[in-house]
């Protein structure tokens, strides 16, 4: 077969000779792409029917294809047969095959192809229809639609809207489309611009593709699942040519989305009303751009998709934890920085070469945020913490969390302040910060039930001087280092370190905003210390005495019970 990872022919027909599951097999020869293909016999309620087994140069890292002859032409469109006569029987998501078995990854392929043929065929599988409905919608001709549309109860009318290249966009009313159309670099084209009918089934009873939808099947499918018909009978009789939208449940309980639309209708009467209508209905392809679909899709939390997050400082932790929140649903976010995008940032910030350097880092932030994440609303300030306060502009009652990434002790110390005493809301706020050659970083959770706040981290050693108790260095050593004097000052870490720290302000944070957790807590990641002390530097006994496990077990440990800020506040 000429490539190193597959096998001989011979070696191949070796595996047909000891699969005992066939009437008989027969080596059919080499097609393109390199397949080999075995036409194999299976007897079955007393008739003989020919597959043919599809071998490809990686076999047997890749499955085999199984093919039903001619079955699609006899049989029409039954769940798992595809057009092309090919079996779907398995998802090769994390598909786990045994290479050492091929004659095993054969047979079990077979055997698994062809009891899903056999389910399909006894009508077993009507319900999978729905579960892979996208593959069978559509065809020649079909159109495509991107909808920001989620799933709804009631009927209800929705904009469908045609961009001047073409692009066809479904939104729920014109605020929104004004609101994601820029995103897309979209201008609709007004003239094309129409209603569309959103109609939720409250079941999928009839739904089957072994016929061809006819503006009969529609009738039967829509007004035998529908809520509320005299809600959409009122719709249709206004708009006689109203085409429609329609979501149906499935096992999962997220929805499927299609749409049709209505060619050569004639007379005053809607074709889903006039049962002497023959109207052809067009398919629709919807690509679901929402947030029910698109957030659970990716991994993102919808139930803090309304939640509001602060984040003061956007170097490189902050701009990391930006990126992160988002990615996790969380769609509002404020982002507080006065520095600009810096080349010495480039090998440890999310932001890169074309992203702005020498601009404002929380405006380049917010363009490759909103540019990346579709449902993502960024408002960036490009002033200090102080400023941006005493502007009296920023109503800190929206926010659900605040998130300290500027990794200065001192302008900690503000936010703390404020926060703790200044503030009328107990809001949670998260300082996060790295240290020097990957010993390690810390997320400290504050303002929670049980108090706590960043001062508490704070001690004075006998000489007067304060210092961090979490910290992983000893007191009294400074770790800045400059490539030119006094220029360009900097704390050595990489960008792996700041995705550690920002991971764990990440995860505290989706877990305060989740009700998961309630309480102040310092939380701790340990690194590596040869670097270190390669440099001369001495750890803290916190770092030498405490196991990760052990560092864990006490994150709830940290409050001062006589620290001068919150617990004078709390009393």
């Amino acid at each position: 077969m000429g490539n190193h990872f597959s096998m001989d022919i011979e070696n191949l027909k070796s595996c047909f000779e000891q699969i005992g599951d066939f009437k008989s097999w027969l080596y059919l020869g080499t097609w393109k792409n390199h397949h080999e293909l075995f036409g194999v016999i299976k007897e079955y309620s007393g008739a003989n029917y020919l597959f043919v087994i599809s071998i490809s140069k990686n076999f047997p890292n890749d499955k085999p294809e199984i093919f039903f002859l001619k079955g699609h032409s006899v049989f029409g469109d039954i769940p798992h047969l595809m057009p092309s006569d090919a079996i779907c029987y398995v998802d090769e998501e994390g598909i786990l095959i045994d290479e050492d078995n091929p004659a095993g990854v054969i047979r079990d392929a077979f055997r698994k192809a062809f009891d899903t043929l056999v389910k399909s065929l006894k009508g077993e599988s009507e319900r999978d229809y729905v579960r892979e409905f996208q593959f069978y919608w559509g065809g020649p001709g079909s159109i495509e639609m991107t909808s920001f549309v989620g799933d709804a109860k009631t009927p209800k009318l929705v904009q469908w809207l045609v961009a001047g290249d073409g692009r066809n966009f479904v939104f729920e009313d014109e605020q929104q489309s004004q609101l994601y159309l820029p995103k897309f670099d979209a201008v609709p084209d007004e003239s094309l611009t129409r209603q569309i009918l959103y109609l939720p089934l409250s079941s999928s009873r009839g739904i089957s593709f072994k016929d061809k939808w006819m503006i009969g099947t529609l009738r039967k499918v829509i007004f035998g699942n529908i809520g509320f018909k005299e809600r959409v009978n009122k719709f249709l009789r206004a708009d006689s040519s109203l085409p429609v939208y329609i979501t149906i449940p499935t096992e999962n309980s997220s929805r499927v989305h299609f749409a049709i639309s209505f060619e050569n209708a004639s007379g005053h009467k809607h074709p889903l009303l006039d049962k002497k209508c023959q109207s052809e209905i067009k398919p629709i392809i919807v690509k679901r751009m929402d947030k029910d679909y698109l957030l659970p899709r990716g991994g993102a939390r919808k139930e803090i998709s309304n939640k509001k997050v602060c984040v003061i400082g956007c170097g490189a932790i902050g701009g990391i934890v930006a990126v992160e929140l988002a990615k996790a649903g969380i769609s509002k976010l404020l982002l507080i920085d006065p520095d600009r995008f810096s080349e010495d940032n480039l090998y440890r910030h999310v932001l890169g070469m074309n992203d702005g350097i020498g601009q404002s880092k929380v405006d380049c932030l917010k363009k490759v945020i909103e540019s990346k994440l579709p449902h993502s609303i960024i408002t960036a300030i490009s002033k200090r913490f102080d400023e941006a306060v005493d502007d009296g502009k920023i109503d800190f009652s929206e926010y659900d969390v605040v998130i300290d990434a500027t990794g200065k002790p001192n302008v900690g110390f503000q936010i703390a302040h404020y926060f703790v005493s200044k503030h009328n809301k107990r809001l949670p706020v998260i300082h996060g910060w790295l240290e020097p050659f990957g010993i390690g970083g810390h997320a400290v959770v504050t303002n929670q039930k049980n108090g706590g706040c960043y001062k508490c981290l704070f001690r004075r050693t006998e000489e007067g001087s304060i210092y961090s108790g979490a910290s992983f260095a000893a007191p009294g050593q400074s770790f800045s280092k400059s490539m030119f004097g006094c220029v360009g000052m900097f704390t050595p870490f990489s960008s792996l370190d700041a995705m550690k720290s920002a991971v764990i302000i990440v995860e505290a944070s989706v877990k305060v905003l989740l009700g998961q957790e309630n309480n102040s807590q310092l939380l701790s990641w340990k690194g590596e210390a040869e670097d270190f002390l390669s440099q001369g530097f001495t750890l803290s006994n916190r770092y030498k005495n405490l196991t990760a496990d052990e560092l864990f077990e006490k994150r709830y440990e940290f409050i001062n019970e006589h620290c001068p800020l919150c617990t004078k506040e709390m009393n």
